[in-house]
């Protein structure tokens, strides 16, 4: 999927930028580099990080109000887009923009592009720091499990969820007794949107990697033998590298080889959320979108209202079966770049309502377990080959 090449904005006259900023934040008038000036009718900003979109809420009482890039590893070019107005930046590993959004005409915001890197970095607690980090897995219910503890607990069983936004612990999970609760969040899982306690400032241990300070929010949607779960939040700074035919995760420094089979995706994050482009075909219309890369959902594929609405796919595929604005479809023609994925049945949601449905599609990891895979947090890339099953 390709976006419109945007041109930059039209930068106000030099002096009256000077101006501005002097009498907004008292820098002097003279001698001083112009700070770029965005402008804006609605607070709803667009930015275009390389292949990502992200919705960006202006904040005028927090200054600066700063944007993250996803890859800080990497040079980026990051494009803010209003509804008047554009301007395009090039920025590299470790540097920071300002540029003043004018919201209205009037109010002047001060915003910072950052790719400066803000994620918790892991410390190595036994062996060589700079080694490749092997975690053993096990798979259950079509989901990825490693051992884990929280503060100390005895071995916990934590779900690798690349869906998730965060860490969760099971509210029926002994390593809670571990925790201290002194926050609450709003959870948005498959129970619906919902207040839920949270406990900062935790140590979890995976292998010989220890995160002091990790968040975790409580549900009550896991089985019971199921701990917790954790996400692609943790290893930001890693090349993670699932492999099922070793039945390892493996957490590399830098890229490692790659296999002669494997595909290169371009990658986006949705936060932390890892996401690929697929292909689905009907008849004679191709359809190129956006999929979430999530091993915890234990599904194959599902198709968002949103996919829904822009291509008509209720006419194109037909509905089975189904209850509400989930209706149960058969896909026959779907790949990933040159993978095609065998005919199945898919769910298809109709219409969004309340909290539900999806902004992209979903990939699930009863497709995405034949795939070993790479995902490169640090340049923007994901790597798929075809996993064989191991001899007995």
């Amino acid at each position: 999927m390709q976006f419109p090449p945007l041109s930059c904005t039209r930068a106000l006259p030099r002096a009256l930028t000077r101006l501005l900023l002097g009498l907004a934040f008292g820098h002097p008038l003279v001698a001083q580099p112009a700070t770029p000036v965005l402008r804006t009718n609605t607070r709803a900003i667009t930015i275009r990080d390389g292949g990502g979109v992200v919705d960006w809420w202006l904040e005028p009482d927090v200054t600066p109000d700063v944007y993250r890039v996803a890859f800080p590893r990497r040079t980026n070019t990051v494009t803010y887009v209003t509804d008047v107005d554009s301007i395009t930046f090039t920025i590299r590993p470790g540097e920071s923009r300002d540029l003043i959004v004018l919201l209205n005409g009037s109010t002047m915001c001060l915003n910072q592009l950052s790719s400066v890197a803000a994620f918790a970095r892991p410390r190595v607690i036994r062996g060589d720091s700079l080694s490749t980090q092997i975690i053993p897995f096990t798979v259950r219910s079509n989901r990825i499990y490693v051992r884990g503890q929280i503060n100390g607990s005895a071995p916990l069983l934590l779900q690798l969820d690349l869906g998730a936004s965060g860490s969760a612990i099971n509210r029926s999970s002994h390593g809670e007794g571990q925790m201290t609760f002194d926050a609450t969040d709003i959870l948005l899982n498959s129970d619906g949107r919902k207040p839920a306690r949270a406990s900062s400032k935790n140590q979890l241990s995976i292998g010989a990697l220890q995160w002091d300070a990790e968040r975790f929010v409580e549900t009550g949607n896991m089985s019971s033998w199921e701990d917790g779960l954790i996400g692609n939040g943790l290893f930001r700074d890693f090349v993670v590298e699932i492999d099922y035919n070793r039945h390892e995760l493996r957490l590399h420094r830098s890229l490692p080889s790659i296999p002669p089979t494997a595909q290169r995706f371009d990658m986006v994050l949705d936060g932390v959320r890892p996401l690929i482009q697929a292909t689905l075909t009907t008849g004679d219309q191709a359809f190129e979108d956006w999929y979430l890369f999530d091993t915890g959902h234990t599904g194959g594929l599902l198709l968002s209202a949103k996919q829904n609405r822009a291509h008509n796919l209720r006419a194109r595929l037909g509905a089975w079966m189904g209850l509400g604005a989930r209706k149960i479809v058969r896909v026959h023609d779907f790949r990933i770049g040159t993978f095609a994925m065998p005919s199945t049945i898919a769910v298809l949601e109709t219409h969004s309502t309340g909290d539900s449905g999806h902004k992209y599609g979903v990939l699930g990891n009863s497709w995405l377990r034949q795939f070993n895979t790479i995902i490169d947090n640090q340049a923007g890339h994901l790597y798929l080959s075809r996993a064989v099953a191991p001899r007995r």
